[in-house]
């Protein structure tokens, strides 16, 4: 009897493409919220329910940015998130190892009913990481707000951002620039979604997805019979079953 395994085609995360897809943020029925006022500081650290590939490593911890950003960085936690940036993507002065979605100077406050929460849907191996910030105050600009989401992807390690809406800073806001796309942990590698690569901008309603691709993942295959030996390494084996 001839059996072959099947299997994702997964790809490499050593460089990425990214395409705008159609709006449709994940909802969860549980969510964990920081609850700390935060403007221009990270978190402290978040465990991943799994392990994230980025730019060709594995994480399994992040920090949150009050920016609307994520890093891999975890020497950040608590420390500042700086709003003022002016270069283009890949850079060496924004942070590294880190997701802008949208990156953006606002603030996080429970006076006003904004918030930064976290969540985990779907099931193993499928899983994925939801970061949402809700209702982020423009800084400078109290009555413009802004709600985005960032969806880690648990195997395929694909990176979705969803902007539901982000207003134009007002005049008296000091940092206007705001940022959507990717940074690895040199400067050297990174991406921006069209358009979206440092700049005045405002969006509603749009949605990207930065895709692994490099070359396909080859997993190791183990086949074992009914004692536990292993009888083959291969994607594809014959077998002789016993009447």
């Amino acid at each position: 009897v001839g059996l072959t395994a099947n299997y994702p085609a997964f790809k490499r995360t050593d460089k990425y493409t990214v395409s705008a897809k159609t709006f449709a943020p994940y909802t969860s029925s549980s969510k964990t919220v920081i609850k700390e006022n935060l403007d221009d500081e990270f978190t402290s650290v978040v465990n991943l329910p799994f392990t994230f590939c980025f730019f060709d490593n594995a994480y399994s911890k992040i920090v949150i940015g009050s920016n609307g950003m994520i890093s891999f960085d975890v020497a950040q936690a608590n420390q500042p998130n700086a709003p003022n940036f002016s270069d283009t993507l890949p850079s060496d002065t924004l942070p590294k190892l880190s997701i802008f979605g949208a990156l953006h100077d606002m603030y996080f406050s429970t006076s006003n009913d904004s918030e930064i929460s976290y969540s985990v849907i779907g099931t193993a191996p499928f899983r994925k990481f939801i970061v949402n910030f809700t209702k982020g105050r423009i800084s400078g600009c109290d009555e413009l707000i802004s709600n985005s989401q960032i969806a880690l992807s648990e195997g395929s390690n694909m990176i979705e951002v969803f902007i539901d809406n982000k207003e134009l800073p007002c005049d008296i806001t000091k940092f206007k620039n705001s940022l959507i796309g990717i940074n690895d942990g040199t400067g050297n590698l990174g991406m921006a979604a069209p358009n979206r690569n440092t700049g005045i901008w405002s969006a509603k309603q749009e949605a990207w997805v930065f895709s692994p691709a490099g070359n396909n993942v080859i997993p190791d295959f183990v086949w074992y019979d009914a004692a536990n030996h292993i009888i083959g390494n291969t994607k594809d084996i014959v077998v002789c079953p016993k009447k």
